[in-house]
């Protein structure tokens, strides 16, 4: 295998042109083609699982006899084969490759996630060799000119100046002759790094191949405005929703359309907790941005979740009334398919450029209409957070307090919104507080929100059971009867999840959370 390294011009206007790069090189005994167009992507998962194992998928089309769509991947890094790979068509997930050791080795690397394209470079690609004597190759070079890049949302990106590059390879023992070349290079006033064209194009265009980490907090100091605390908090959780979009929208990636959701749910919590923060026609339109899409990615996720849990649902029953619930789970599979087309159908007409772009827009709106800025813009974001951050903890006890294992489904769900409206919060301005008093009271607020997830969960099952049952029909007694076995499992498991949020919230109510969240709001003021 080759080292490569790229070569390209400094900023300025007397950098060099390719065409003095060529004479330099053709000076060496390189002999030039000519320019073909070229195509090649990177491929990761949205949080860049490749890239931490020290990986690189590339992608790009080539002719295949019975494919239109062909490709071919080629790995980098030792974490993969070190051999390119021709596929019908680009691939989502590992099993989309022919079974062998590339499948198994991607897989055990991205495990149940994605591949998505990262960056999609074109270029006119001219290929260069230099031979000794003998007519053996002993260094290569790809001439790259009208350079153009695309991130994964398909958003052109701007490359300054410097739309060409040069890739040397350097070939196994014959490194001196690379190294003439690369003094060649040098001395015309190209600066070499030790990346290929792609990495070279990455840098350029300000992508980073680490991907987006869903999970990720913005550093933020208490004295920082709250305005613009707030936009940059915004504006991470607008980059979450644009990497997870195509993983979300394809179907063939449940956790993006999880990460999808949360980042919406967050932003939504900051939104509605910026009164004051943002001017308010932006705010609200932003608002309206992230609810519109938002209200489409519950019943697919429902149902994903759903047939996930699918195996504990029946786990107690007879392997007979198992066998007779088949029908039943491939008609909640078709609902949930159902459910990602018109997922799917929605994100595209909203258009992941055209959405990122108008959230972006609004929430970097620094003034109201009548050109006056919102009161609290300027004010330490750490005392407004805190004053928002203590009204939610407080809407939470106060309506906890008047939950039993016998409220009904609605009080349950407020409850459950108020939990989460405090916990996304916390999330994005969580920088702000000591890690100690934050994960003390952290602990408390996530238990109790896995029961109430539970709980909802359980719930919305429990009536999707009897959704289904009005669409079994001709279904035979048997199945009806195992049907109701099955709901009789979910009553049951919904009886012990209240008993167990009594207890939750009990424990959120003492004394030791409620020292915590003084705590947390102490560092927040400070």
């Amino acid at each position: 295998m080759s080292d490569v390294t790229c070569s390209s011009p400094p900023s300025g206007p007397h950098a060099p042109a390719p065409e003095q790069a060529v004479a330099a090189l053709e000076a060496s005994g390189f002999e030039f083609g000519p320019p073909q167009p070229s195509t090649r992507s990177v491929l990761d998962t949205v949080d860049g699982r490749l890239h931490r194992a020290g990986a690189r998928l590339d992608a790009r089309p080539v002719y295949k006899p019975g494919s239109a769509d062909a490709v071919e991947l080629s790995p980098h890094g030792t974490a993969l084969p070190d051999r390119p790979l021709v596929v019908g068509r680009m691939p989502s997930i590992p099993s989309d490759l022919p079974a062998g050791q590339f499948n198994l080795q991607l897989a055990s690397i991205v495990q149940d996630r994605a591949l998505q394209v990262q960056l999609t470079m074109t270029s006119q690609c001219a290929h260069a060799l230099r031979r000794n004597r003998d007519g053996k190759a002993v260094a290569r070079v790809e001439l790259h000119t009208d350079v153009q890049v695309v991130d994964g949302a398909g958003t052109p990106r701007d490359l300054g100046a410097t739309t060409w590059c040069l890739e040397l390879h350097e070939l196994p023992e014959h490194r001196g002759h690379a190294l003439k070349a690369r003094r060649r290079l040098d001395e015309i006033g190209l600066v070499t790094v030790a990346s290929d064209s792609l990495g070279w194009a990455a840098a350029q265009a300000g992508i980073d191949l680490a991907g987006v980490n869903p999970t990720a907090r913005v550093r933020l100091r208490s004295d920082d405005p709250a305005g613009r605390a707030t936009r940059a908090v915004l504006r991470q959780l607008g980059d979450v929703v644009a990497a997870s979009w195509q993983g979300a929208a394809d179907g063939v990636d449940p956790e993006s359309l999880h990460e999808l959701r949360v980042a919406l749910r967050r932003a939504r919590a900051v939104l509605k907790a910026s009164r004051d923060v943002l001017p308010e026609h932006a705010r609200e339109e932003a608002l309206d941005l992230v609810v519109s899409l938002a209200r489409h990615t519950g019943t697919p996720r429902d149902l994903d979740v759903h047939l996930l849990e699918w195996a504990a649902y029946v786990a107690p029953l007879d392997p007979s009334d198992r066998a007779l619930l088949e029908p039943v789970r491939e008609l909640l599979a078709a609902r949930r398919d159902t459910a990602h087309v018109s997922l799917q159908e929605a994100m595209h007409a909203a258009g992941r450029h055209r959405w990122h772009r108008r959230f972006d827009e609004l929430i970097e709106t620094r003034r109201e209409l009548d050109g006056e800025r919102p009161s609290d813009a300027r004010r330490p974001v750490g005392r407004v957070v805190a004053k928002r951050i203590e009204r939610a903890d407080r809407r939470l006890v106060a309506h906890g307090r008047r939950i039993t294992a016998t409220s009904p489904s609605e009080a349950v769900h407020r409850l459950r919104k108020d939990a989460k409206q405090l916990r996304y919060l916390l999330d994005a301005f969580g920088s702000l507080a000591s890690s100690s008093h934050r994960g003390a009271y952290l602990a408390e607020l996530k238990t109790l929100q896995d029961r109430l997830g539970a709980l909802q969960d359980a719930t919305v099952h429990r009536t999707e059971l009897d959704d289904v049952a009005a669409d079994l029909r001709t279904a035979p007694q048997a199945t009806f009867d195992a049907l109701a076995a099955m709901a009789d499992v979910l009553d049951d498991r919904c009886v012990a999840l209240r008993s167990e949020l009594v207890e939750a919230l009990d424990a959120f109510d003492g004394k030791a959370t409620r020292r915590a969240i003084r705590r947390v709001l102490d560092d927040l003021r400070d």
